[in-house]
């Protein structure tokens, strides 16, 4: 019986169970039968969360799940790197400009033109979040693709490891939830929420990458460090020159 493979491309997948590359996920006959493909490293289903529901999967990578970010970074085409990216910018830029609403003014005394200075302020987070989010991917890639150079080359790891961060940042979001439920009492939320990020970011390079998990913490919170570097340095030499006065 003919069998035709779901891709013909060899090493474009990897075996959620041991790592390994293999040629397919799944075989398809032509009576429209599928049969999970075998890893011939482990003997173990190349890919078993095919079967899974998304919100499984989910739950998976909640909880740091090596076998759930392999099949999300290696076996899942992501056509949303664009969106996850401007979304990302977004929630940091939003938790910034939240702060420094909430400690630098008082909303009762603001008018209509007071807004516009928000407005502003909003822009200039912005610009500083996107600036730091390009340092942290960019610090990170460079240590990573250095530390594993004998393993993987610097355009492969320039492509993964990106991609890799912007996936595992989704974090973020709960952050965002914090702010707009709970903006008084948000602080240590949003310190959990943080490390709850790196983690993540830890775990998606330590599968790419193949290196130990202390390694990976290590290596995400260089770029992490990096980018706080920046940001601190923009916000203490630019923000403290702003001169605000409440409006008559």
């Amino acid at each position: 019986m003919d069998v035709t493979s779901a891709n013909p491309k060899p090493k474009t997948f990897i075996c959620v169970e041991c790592g390994s590359y293999s040629a397919l996920k799944f075989k398809k006959y032509p009576s429209g039968a599928i049969k999970l493909y075998q890893c011939v490293t482990c003997g173990d289903v190349v890919d078993k969360y095919i079967e899974y529901d998304s919100v499984m999967v989910l739950l998976d990578i909640l909880l740091h799940n090596s076998k759930a970010y392999r099949h999300v970074l290696f076996n899942v085409e992501v056509k949303v790197l664009r969106q996850l990216l401007v979304l990302s910018i977004l929630c940091d830029t939003y938790m910034r400009w939240a702060a420094f609403h909430q400690f630098c003014f008082d909303d009762s005394s603001l008018s209509n033109n007071w807004h516009l200075v928000l407005e502003l302020q909003f822009y200039k987070m912005l610009g500083i979040s996107s600036l730091e989010l390009c340092i942290n991917i960019c610090v990170t890639s460079v240590i990573v693709s250095f530390a594993n150079r004998k393993k993987m080359s610097f355009s492969e790891s320039f492509q993964s490891i990106p991609k890799s961060l912007l996936m595992s940042s989704y974090g973020k979001l709960l952050a965002l939830a914090a702010l707009v439920w709970n903006p008084d009492n948000s602080y240590w939320y949003l310190v959990l929420t943080k490390m709850f990020v790196i983690t993540s970011n830890a775990e998606a390079i330590k599968v790419i990458s193949h290196r130990t998990i202390a390694e990976s913490v290590a290596y995400v919170a260089c770029g992490v460090l990096a980018g706080f570097l920046v940001q601190d340095y923009l916000l203490s030499t630019k923000l403290a020159d702003w001169q605000f006065t409440k409006p008559a």
